[in-house]
């Protein structure tokens, strides 16, 4: 049977209104909570809108604040800048004028900073401003108003203070960049000093004075203070007087003595290894005072090259190659000397060390002209210098040529300076044009296993001196012609202007015969070798000198011995055009031919020889300031007896080479009682400083 199904309910319509206003009431809920979260969004948003405004507000203060800052500060440095002490000064300079208070300036200048700066690069530049910096800091403290004036000038504003006291802060201040030293290399400044006076018309005119000031400080040497002359009036005798390349040798001469004396100190001599590193450092640091931005470069298998480079403004100046040694030879027999030979001591108007001439007097000459042509151009050198001390000599400078064929381009230069010169018996300065090559050997031979007793053995075993004799008889004949095939082949003969120089120089035949107590016609050559012969014979014929011998028993009395090894030392020199690897090569083809094939030959070392044209204008004009200097006439010779390292400047890198110099004929080189005179010192000085002041005019094109 079918369910049945009931009819549908009428809504009630008080159900549905009550409904209808609980969801309108819900959904005013609703929006009122999200009115509210919109409202109290907004409110956050404004309270974070008016925080961050109030940040923004702060941060663009300090902003300002730091966009003032760097706008007075020198960002290398962290001092003051030049804008900051122009504000600076013009207050202080209104506040002097208005109660009279003292007012002083100090302008600083770092010494020899452009040459660091072009050698080692800029950030080594602004590694020393920030050092600068940091010391002067330290020093002034609230003493006055320190600031970076531009490149490596420094300016120090005092208020309140005196002449006296600014001079005494500048004192402290210069001792304490002495003291500092970066990397090695030692820092100096130069002060300028000037009080503001109630006749200027401005701060520009404080400047100014203080600027001249410095300017003096750097033309008279560098590392000093001078007082304006505005400061201290014309009278005073703290004035600087007039610079001049006379004034300046003579003021520095105490002081250069003083170097030569530090330096003869250390017995650098080469043949013993002695001492020659800390030389080395000694000529840098000497260097370093002149201006020169110094390296100690290693050689391998040597002693180190010192090598100084100084940059002139004009980078059209010519280029002047300075050569020199630190190296000396041994002082030996040392029962000889008169004073202590590394003890510079001075007596009767002379200096005597070892190496007081040869070379580390003309290290010290080069040195002090240098000084002085700085001095008479402001601080700076006219011309680019290139100054290059080695260490090995005295026996040979067997590394040099390598390691000038490694660095040629470093090396380039318009001119030369030799490392020595001087004067003649007359007291005429002389110029050489050229030195003669050597060659150097020790021959040793070795007969039997040791020395055997000449009776018993004298008849059946060789005798090692007997065999090195005849060897060395089979090199040379009666007549000095030296036997070795083909040695003249290459010999240049001397030219007629040659001869034409060698007439000109003073006859010595009679001083010569003196000195070494030869009778008339006692020279090699017979009476022929006199006058202009004797020139020629000097320095135009080879040689082969046995330079000493070595064998058997040497000690007082007898005893009968047969040497079992024999040894002779021995130089050949070479006229222009020989080759000291051709003669090596020739003397053990010649003792091979003589049957002595069982002679060692050790190859000691060898220069080739060197000529410069005499009539070249650097060597003309070295001859026209000598005379300027010496009121004499210089003689120059085409070439000396001695030998060097001269080709590897005249020939190698192709420089004419000239040579002043403080040697004269007593100097006693080598020897014993090593010396030079004061006066040679200073003319040989002021001879190379006139020199060096026309340099210019020696160019060729």
């Amino acid at each position: 049977m079918e369910e049945a199904i009931a009819a549908p309910t009428a809504p009630d319509p008080e159900m549905a209104l009550v409904a209808a206003l609980r969801h309108e009431v819900e959904t005013l809920r609703i929006e009122r909570e999200r009115l509210q979260v919109q409202v109290a969004t907004q409110a956050e948003n404004v309270r974070n809108c008016r925080r961050d405004l109030r940040l923004q507000h702060i941060e663009m203060r300090h902003v300002v604040e730091r966009l003032q800052t760097l706008a007075m500060t020198d960002e290398v440095t962290g001092l003051y800048n030049r804008r900051a002490f122009r504000e600076q000064l013009v207050q202080q300079v209104a506040r002097s004028r208005r109660t009279q208070a003292p007012l002083a300036l100090l302008i600083l200048d770092l010494d020899n900073y452009k040459q660091v700066n072009d050698i080692h690069g800029h950030p080594a530049g602004d590694a020393i401003l920030r050092l600068v910096a940091d010391s002067l800091k330290e020093k002034v403290r609230a003493a006055g108003f320190l600031a970076r004036y531009g490149g490596d000038e420094f300016v120090l504003l005092l208020p309140d203070t005196d002449t006296d006291g600014c001079l005494i802060l500048a004192e402290r201040l210069r001792d304490a960049i002495e003291t500092t030293n970066y990397q090695g290399l030692c820092l100096t400044i130069s002060i300028g000093a000037a009080q503001y006076l109630p006749e200027m018309q401005d701060e520009v005119e404080l400047i100014a004075a203080a600027d001249r000031a410095l300017y003096t400080a750097k033309a008279t040497g560098r590392n000093r203070i001078i007082v304006s002359d505005e400061t201290l009036g014309e009278d005073d005798p703290m004035l600087a007087a007039p610079v001049t390349l006379e004034s300046v040798i003579e003021k520095e001469q105490e002081r250069a003595l003083a170097d030569l004396a530090a330096l003869c100190a250390l017995p650098s001599v080469s043949a013993k290894g002695e001492s020659l590193e800390p030389c080395a450092e000694m000529v840098a640091a000497l260097m370093w005072d002149e201006g020169l931005v110094p390296r100690i470069i290693p050689v391998p298998g040597g002693p180190p090259v010192v090598f100084g480079e100084a940059v002139a403004d004009d980078p059209h100046a010519p280029t002047v190659l300075f050569y020199n040694h630190y190296d000396v030879q041994p002082a030996e027999p040392l029962e000889l000397w008169e004073s202590p030979p590394f003890e510079l001591t001075i007596r009767d108007g002379k200096a005597f060390a070892r190496g007081v001439a040869d070379d580390k007097g003309h290290i010290i000459s080069r040195l002090l002209a240098l000084r002085a042509i700085r001095a008479i151009n402001g601080g700076k050198y006219p011309f680019h210098i290139k100054f290059l001390v080695e260490g090995e000599e005295e026996v040979g400078s067997p590394h040099l040529g390598a390691w000038i064929e490694q660095n040629v381009d470093m090396l380039k230069a318009d001119f030369c300076i030799w490392e020595e010169g001087g004067t003649d018996n007359d007291g005429n300065p002389f110029l050489y044009c050229g030195m003669r090559g050597i060659a150097y050997f020790e021959l040793t031979v070795k007969t039997i296993a040791y020395d055997a007793h000449s009776g018993s053995r004298g008849s059946l075993l060789p005798n090692a001196a007997w065999r090195l004799v005849w060897a060395l008889a089979s090199l040379k004949d009666m007549n000095e012609r030296i036997l070795l095939p083909d040695h003249y082949a290459s010999a240049r003969l001397a030219s007629l202007r040659d001869l034409e120089l060698l007439a000109a120089l003073p006859n010595e035949d009679a001083y010569l015969r003196e000195q070494f107590g030869l009778p008339e016609g006692g020279f090699l050559g017979g009476v022929q070798t006199q006058g202009t012969e004797l020139q020629r014979r000097a320095v135009f014929e080879p040689t082969l000198t046995i330079c000493g011998l070595d064998s058997g028993w040497q000690g007082a009395g007898a005893k009968t011995v047969l040497p079992a090894e024999a040894k002779a030392k021995m130089d050949f020199r070479l006229v222009p055009d020989q080759d000291p690897d051709t003669v090596h090569a020739s003397l053990r083809k010649h003792l091979d031919a003589q049957g002595f094939s069982d002679i060692e030959i050790q190859y000691l070392g060898g220069q080739r020889p060197a000529r410069v044209d005499p009539d070249h204008p650097l060597v003309q004009l070295a001859a026209q300031t000598a005379e300027t200097v010496y009121g004499k006439s210089a003689r120059i010779t085409p070439l000396i007896g001695g030998s060097g390292p001269m080709w590897w400047f005249s020939g190698y890198l192709g420089l004419p080479v000239t040579s002043p110099g403080i040697e004269y004929p007593g100097v006693r080189v080598h020897a014993p009682n090593e010396n030079i005179r004061l006066t040679d010192f200073t003319l040989g000085t002021l001879h190379l400083a006139h020199l060096l002041s026309r340099i210019e005019e020696a160019r060729t094109g």
